[in-house]
């Protein structure tokens, strides 16, 4: 099967979980949000949080979740422009650096809602 053609519905939920399947492989990164993604999940279940801020929490997850596959795109593509297409650097790299960018201002956002959420539970 061409994983890019999506003749059918099912076959594009496939080729969506083949990517993901594929970053969870390759990106560190992204094993490293979703041990965090656990951690939160574990905590809020031991505090007991209420819906609202479920909404907020499972928001914030799959948010930061969807930045990483996206920076994981980017850095594939930089990766093939470098490697098979021989553009330095120089000229591609600004699109992983600002793609890893808008990946720690989520993750710099969802420790501070973790704090609020949390730290009045806990203490």
């Amino acid at each position: 099967m061409n994983p890019t053609t999506n003749k059918t519905i099912f076959s594009s939920f496939v080729n969506a979980f083949r990517g993901i399947w594929v970053a969870l492989k390759e990106s560190r990164n992204l094993k490293i949000h979703i041990l965090g993604a656990i951690v939160a999940t574990s905590l809020a279940v031991y505090v007991g949080i209420n819906m609202a801020e479920w909404a907020i929490l499972v928001f914030l997850m799959a948010t930061i979740m969807f930045a990483e596959l996206m920076n994981s795109a980017i850095e594939n593509i930089e990766n093939v422009l470098r490697d098979k297409a021989g553009v330095d650097y120089a000229f591609t790299g600004k699109a992983k650096d600002i793609g890893a960018g808008a990946v720690l201002v989520l993750a710099i956002a969802s420790v501070i809602v973790g704090y609020l959420i949390f730290v009045p539970k806990i203490f």
